[in-house]
């Protein structure tokens, strides 16, 4: 009988573990799912493929010259969940991104980090 009962307590246990895995990564997913849900919530669609581009928006390319050492970066403004630093692809809010909308070809764009600043003109803008 206590075999028995044993077993019983085992089961219970390793079912009661099982549920709590299972369970535990649900709520993480729904948690996720949320996030997810917000996001597309607050989303809107950009069309980047309409029309000559003649300032810096949502979705542009842009290429810039470093007035420093004379080299071209080649950048893309991007909403904050799109961030990708190695394809150049910089957020619509970051200090960078807020500077350049609105400009246009040969515009100067000059960041500061507190101590020293950074100058480039605005070379090429493109879709």
């Amino acid at each position: 009988m206590k075999e028995i009962s044993f077993i019983k307590q085992f089961i219970a246990e390793k079912r009661e573990e099982e549920l709590k895995e299972k369970y535990g990564s649900m709520d993480l997913a729904n948690s996720r799912l949320k996030d997810l849900e917000k996001i597309v919530a607050g989303s809107q669609v950009v069309d980047t493929q309409a029309g000559e581009v003649f300032y810096v928006q949502f979705g542009c390319r842009v290429t810039l010259g470093d007035f420093e050492t004379g080299k071209e970066i080649n950048i893309r403004i991007v909403g904050e969940d799109e961030v990708n630093e190695e394809n150049g692809d910089i957020s619509v809010n970051s200090p960078l991104g807020k500077i350049l909308l609105g400009k246009s070809i040969g515009d100067a764009a000059k960041i500061s980090d507190g101590k020293n600043f950074k100058e480039y003109e605005i070379i090429e803008i493109y879709r």
